[in-house]
């Protein structure tokens, strides 16, 4: 499940972009951080959502997959972010 979602992701990012990536570096940033930034917030996100105590499997496989998606979204997003000012920082020195 994990390689399908980030080659999915990866695949997502090259070809159905709405835009050219503004710098080299956002570029790489999205590819690298990015990544490391989607895997853990998928970790996390399926950790936190499976110490939940729920009732029924239905919920607790929506919670399961709510709780991924979040950290996936928000950890691609911090480690893109992360990442793109790095390489700005070490690329302008």
């Amino acid at each position: 499940m994990w390689v399908g979602m980030l080659a999915l992701a990866n695949a997502a990012m090259r070809w159905l972009a709405r835009c050219p990536p503004p710098s080299r570096a956002h570029a790489a940033a999205m590819y690298t951080g990015g990544n490391a930034g989607m895997a853990l917030g998928m970790l996390l996100g399926g950790w936190c959502a499976g110490r939940a105590e729920v009732a029924h499997q239905v919920a607790a496989v929506a919670l399961s997959f709510a709780g991924m998606t979040v950290g996936m979204t928000a950890g691609m997003l911090a480690g893109t972010w992360l990442c793109e000012r790095l390489y700005a920082y070490f690329l302008t020195k």
